[in-house]
């Protein structure tokens, strides 16, 4: 795939997602095989003011090229700024977030509320375009909602304007994650313009983004949902486009090694107290695929100590290697 002068091996794209695409994540994704990963969305206005949080979210490591910075905001000043505070930080992209729906982001005018006003959506286009020499990229929705479809003629302005792809969601910002993705939109996109499309929403399996880059002709897609507490998703979807064959899922033993490591890095990322609760808010994702995973998740989520968390995993890990049964609210026997 081609994303502006990014060319990848893979068309698999780690969705930014608040409070989930952190460092350690973006990192483990990129090993399973995701072509690009980017951070979550950061306030260009959180930047304006210096806050220390936005900026180390901004962090990234090598190993996770390439690697983007997605921003936000409603104020083209603010939004240069930004783009230039990201530039100085090195990463290979920037990313303008057109689709939080979000109430409070929404009542800035930014992400959703801004494709309701074209002319200050130029301004800001123009003003982060102008601020780098990286290349910039937009997700957004397919619009508001049915009444006002702004995808079609947003991506034209993208291409006008010299950013480098479109991502498209195929629901619109009243729908937020209810009902189904519309991918008729990403065709129709993808037939107007010339820069890379990618496709997002609903892409649960990997036959799922083998029909829907089929069916929408798009460059690539943005994998969201279906990655959490599952990063191997980019390697068997990658596996299934090259050869057909869909392999087999992996194994508790596994996900629960990768989980400790998990763990582990998000500690070392942020610290014990913050690195234990961040770890915390994915553990639910993993836990769904492994025998046991209701009482292992609620039994983490009473933790504080992340010597205590990696010593339960370890239990439900060799366990699940010798065989024993888990069961629901039950002990490993």
């Amino acid at each position: 795939m081609q994303y502006g002068p990014i060319a990848t091996e893979s068309p698999l794209v780690l969705s930014p997602m608040a409070g989930y695409t952190d460092q350690p994540f973006r990192l483990l994704c990129r090993e399973q095989g995701a072509a690009l990963v980017c951070t979550e969305l950061l306030s260009s206005t959180a930047m304006w003011f210096g806050s220390e949080r936005t900026g180390e979210m901004m962090d990234f490591t090598e190993e996770e090229r390439p690697v983007g910075v997605q921003i936000f905001g409603a104020d083209p000043v603010q939004m240069a700024f930004a783009a230039r505070k990201v530039t100085e930080r090195g990463p290979d992209y920037i990313d303008i977030n057109l689709g939080c729906s979000v109430p409070k982001v929404v009542k800035s005018g930014a992400c959703s509320a801004l494709t309701k006003d074209p002319e200050r959506l130029r301004a800001v286009f123009q003003a982060v375009v102008s601020s780098t020499h990286l290349p910039v990229s937009a997700k957004m929705r397919k619009g508001w909602d049915e009444d006002d479809v702004s995808a079609p003629w947003i991506s034209e302005m993208c291409q006008e304007l010299g950013l480098c792809a479109v991502t498209i969601h195929g629901r619109t910002a009243r729908e937020g994650f209810t009902g189904t993705a519309d991918w008729d939109i990403v065709r129709h996109v993808k037939s107007l313009v010339t820069i890379p499309v990618l496709g997002s929403g609903d892409l649960r399996t990997p036959d799922d983004v083998k029909r829907r880059m089929e069916e929408s002709g798009c460059d690539g897609v943005m994998i969201g949902r279906a990655a959490m507490g599952d990063p191997w998703f980019f390697a068997r979807t990658n596996h299934f486009l090259q050869t057909g064959e869909d392999p087999p899922p992996t194994p508790p033993s596994a996900r629960l090694s990768l989980m400790r490591r998990h763990l582990r890095m998000s500690v070392e990322h942020r610290g014990e107290h913050v690195g234990v609760v961040t770890f915390r808010s994915q553990v639910a994702a993993y836990c769904r695929r492994i025998p046991g995973g209701r009482r292992l998740r609620d039994a983490v989520m009473r933790m504080d100590r992340w010597q205590d968390i990696d010593a339960m995993l370890y239990d439900y890990e060799q366990a699940s290697i010798e065989g024993s049964e888990i069961e629901e609210g039950g002990e490993v026997e």
